[in-house]
């Protein structure tokens, strides 16, 4: 082991992370009826996509990627290389004949194991090319059948493909080649060109020669496929009705078949793992397929007409039998009803089960090693100096001896983080309550309110970063910090002790999919709208979606923090959600043109109340927000329009939050893009044209 101090300087690498990339996309469409007869009709559509994408991020590095480092390489600085000597106890002498040796069969020479952390700033960011494909057909006969029923037979094929090229990541093994030099221009192995590299001098010290021989592109290939037949049956049981109502009892009834495919395979250096630089985890071959043949009922009864408080009562069910080639069968159902007291007030509510089987990369993914944020190491810098049962963990871990008290903090705020998919998951199963009511109490006013509340079990699931983390350093979880399973589940490198490194080599933080999870949702949807005519210059209208949640639990395993993550942000929370969301339009029509008015609200949040403290107070709150968007549309003829668009009218800035404040799929760019408008104020003009 080694107990070097790190040398290094801050990069910021977000400016180089794009929001906004080009695309370039076609479409085609068409639909085609046939009659065939009085009661027979054949139909028919089909579209397909085209499109590429160019995105880039920062530049590529090598992350504490664990190399084969002679001693006599010749861009090592002499204080550098006397430091790495000394951390592996090699005396000054043989330090000094190490660095005059450049034959590798001399006694003399010495090689070491090191962790190298280097942006290659000089290089430009890395790049990515996305190109897709896709299309679907849809045919089917529908027709009349005696009684009032009506039938409909339909099929559809549909494939999307996607072929994504990276450039600029580097490859680890030419590196480590380039580092096998005891010249500034000669590598011991010369092979493909072999030009040193120098990892040790200030930023404009490599040059476009050695990114030439460490350069290599790569491809991933994604495709999916679905197949699909449906036969349903509506239509009303005669003259069958309750004696108390006036309408009859009607049902659909079918059945359905579909077949899910799916592959992905990267090329050969996208598959082996650490290979490209910066790239995370490696792009493993998977294939996968499922189908599941369904039965399905649903029932419309109306129980009362026109009675007293009781304009109409109407009962509603439902059933659904599905078996699934990979989970096997499940049952789910809904009953529900609406009761209309008068022409102006109803009240409406449903209670239903539902499942969802796991998808083909929950399924078939091979466990792989990847990225996720995480800005502190409980092992980092002194901490386990003091503390022996700490020291204890850490090396059990993973972490050499000699790291102890040297342990960096994580890389650019990320961590190694291992995940796959599990072939052992069934359904998620979830019950569904929806109680509301809708009214109007004058004309062109409607107002709606309705309370929802989802207990989803059996969720598909992996545990948090902190879940396994604090499970092993947290106090309240491991007072006297003994070895758990929690601590096992933590893998570092075996060279510098830390969770970053190539994924070959470091597992990081391991995860495991199951159905374990439990989710607990609910809170009230509200609508409104109003509208106002003003004859010859035409009409107003306003409508109001809003959204208030009560609460959104998550718990990933029973030993897992079953966190409300409802307002608050964190690693832990996923995307951000805050308590009240809401939106409302104005709308102004006359003739041919409309102009509209949206207005976006989104409440407050905070960072998560366990890790407040944790980072700047800057990047704690994010206060609520109002968006503003502006569009107008005119209908030159029956075939003709074109529609312009202003979002955020008022150029509003994202908040910052900092780059490793939650999940790397969510929070990026030191915000949440998904949430926020991270480009300011856009501009968008459409026009469609009907032939």
């Amino acid at each position: 082991g080694t107990s070097l101090v790190p040398f290094y300087a801050p990069y910021n690498f977000n400016p180089l992370n794009i929001y906004q990339t080009p695309v370039e996309k076609y479409n085609i469409f068409g639909q085609a009826n046939f009659q065939i007869n009085d009661s027979i009709e054949a139909y028919g559509q089909a579209w397909s996509t085209k499109s590429q994408i160019v995105s880039q991020i920062a530049e590529s590095a090598t992350f504490f990627n664990t190399y084969r480092l002679p001693i006599s390489n010749p861009f090592l600085p002499v204080a550098v290389r006397n430091q790495i000597c000394g951390g592996y106890g090699i005396s000054q002498a043989a330090c000094d004949a190490a660095a005059a040796t450049t034959n590798a069969s001399s006694a003399d020479y010495r090689e070491v194991s090191i962790g190298l952390r280097r942006r290659f700033v000089e290089w430009g960011p890395r790049t990515s090319t996305f190109e897709n494909e896709a299309f679907q057909i849809v045919g089917g006969l529908r027709g009349e059948l005696p009684a009032d029923w009506s039938w409909d037979l339909s099929a559809q094929y549909g494939e999307s493909g996607q072929v994504s090229t990276i450039g600029k990541y580097g490859l680890f093994s030419r590196v480590q080649q380039a580092l096998r030099a005891t010249s500034t221009t000669t590598c011991s192995v010369t092979s493909g060109g072999c030009v040193p590299i120098n990892l040790f001098g200030a930023p404009g010290s490599m040059t476009q020669s050695m990114f030439n021989f460490i350069d290599a592109t790569s491809s991933t290939r994604t495709d999916t496929s679905l197949s699909a037949v449906n036969l349903t049956f509506t239509g009303d049981f005669g003259d069958l009705k309750l004696p108390t109502a006036d309408e009859r009892i009607s049902s659909a009834i079918g059945a359905e078949y579909r077949e899910y495919n799916a592959s992905s395979a990267g090329d050969f250096l996208g598959s082996q793992p650490g290979e490209l630089l910066g790239a995370g985890g490696a792009d493993p071959a998977v294939r996968g397929k499922y189908d599941v043949t369904e039965l399905f009922a649903e029932f419309l009864v109306p129980l009362v007409t026109d009675a007293p408080f009781m304009k109409a009562l109407t009962l509603e069910a439902g059933l659904r039998y599905s078996d699934y080639s990979t989970v096997g069968e499940s049952t789910t159902w809904k009953v529900g009803g609406s009761w209309e007291v008068n022409d102006s007030f109803r009240f409406r509510s449903v209670f239903q089960s539902a499942v969802r089987a796991p998808n083909i990369g929950e399924l078939f993914f091979p466990v792989q090693t990847g990225l996720a944020n995480r800005s502190s190491d409980p092992c980092q810098d002194t901490a386990p100096t003091t503390n022996a049962a700490l020291r204890a963990i850490c090396i059990a871990q993973g972490a050499p001896t000699g790291s102890i008290g040297f342990i960096t903090a994580p890389a650019a705020g990320q961590i190694n983080t291992t995940s796959g998919g599990n072939r052992d998951l069934d359904t998620e199963e979830a019950e569904t309550l929806t109680v509301g009511f809708v009214w109007s109490p004058i004309d062109n006013l409607t107002l709606s309110l309705d309370y929802f509340k989802i207990d989803l079990e059996g969720a598909i699931s992996e545990p948090a970063i902190d879940d396994v983390v604090n499970g092993c350093f947290g106090s309240s979880f491991n007072p006297s910090l003994e070895f758990n399973t929690a601590c096992s589940n933590i893998r570092r490198n075996p060279v510098d002790g830390s969770l970053n490194g190539s994924p070959a080599d470091v597992l990081g933080v391991v995860v495991a999919s199951t159905n374990q999870g439990v989710i607990e949702t609910s809170g009230l949807d509200f609508g409104a709208g109003y509208g106002w005519d003003f004859g010859d210059m035409g009409r107003l209208s306003w409508n109001l979606n809003a959204t208030y949640t009560f609460e959104n639990k998550f718990q990933a395993t029973p030993v897992s923090t079953n966190r409300d993550c409802l307002g608050y942000y964190s690693i832990n929370c996923g995307n951000l959600q805050p308590e009240l969301v809401a939106n409302q339009r104005f709308t102004w029509s006359y003739n041919a043109f409309d102009v509209s008015l949206r207005h976006r609200y989104l409440a407050g949040t905070s960072v998560e109340p366990e890790l407040r403290g944790t980072y700047l107070a800057a990047y704690s709150d994010i206060d609520a927000y109002n968006y503003f968007d502006l569009s107008g549309r005119w209908q030159a003829t029956e075939q003709l329009s074109v529609i312009l668009t202003i979002d955020n009218v008022t150029d509003e800035s994202p908040p910052e939050v900092g780059n490793d404040i939650g999940p790397t799929a969510w929070n990026s760019g030191n915000t949440y893009p998904t949430v926020y408008d991270a480009l300011g104020r856009t501009y968008s003009l459409g026009v469609t044209l009907k032939f």
